[in-house]
């Protein structure tokens, strides 16, 4: 997968998160003051809206787009007493390497740790309202 695809996908995954966080932050502030059966039905509404999410974004152009610039030209190094061209190998400065990948697996960590506790309070509110 090359950085760009990677890229996009982070991007998508961003806009899907600022989108997630304004419709439940929005859901939140609406449902403050109301009785439990208009609280229901904006909370249903809302996770309606989050199903139906990931759709929207397909569909919907971004307002965001990546520019990126042209990678610089490999230039060969020859050697001088074969001849031969030898490519210019990067340089590793020592430090800390984060690239896209890792900071796409990062993401995908915090939303499913986020979807598994909004899970797990599902379900331990769905126990307590059976017992």
């Amino acid at each position: 997968m090359s950085d760009l695809a990677i890229l996009r996908s982070l991007l998508f995954a961003g806009e899907l998160m600022l989108a997630t966080s304004l419709v439940l932050g929005g859901a939140w502030i609406a449902t403050s003051r109301n009785s439990a059966s208009a609280r229901h039905l904006t909370w249903l509404a809302a996770f309606a809206v989050l199903l139906i999410l990931p759709l929207l974004a397909a569909i919907a152009p971004s307002f965001v787009q990546i520019l990126l610039p042209a990678p610089p030209p490999q230039i060969p190094l020859t050697d001088m007493a074969n001849g031969a061209s030898v490519a210019a190998a990067p340089v590793d400065a020592g430090g800390y390497q984060i690239d896209a990948a890792t900071v796409a697996l990062a993401v995908a960590a915090l939303w499913l740790s986020g979807l598994l506790l909004i899970a797990l309070r599902g379900a331990i509110a769905a126990f307590g309202l059976c017992r």
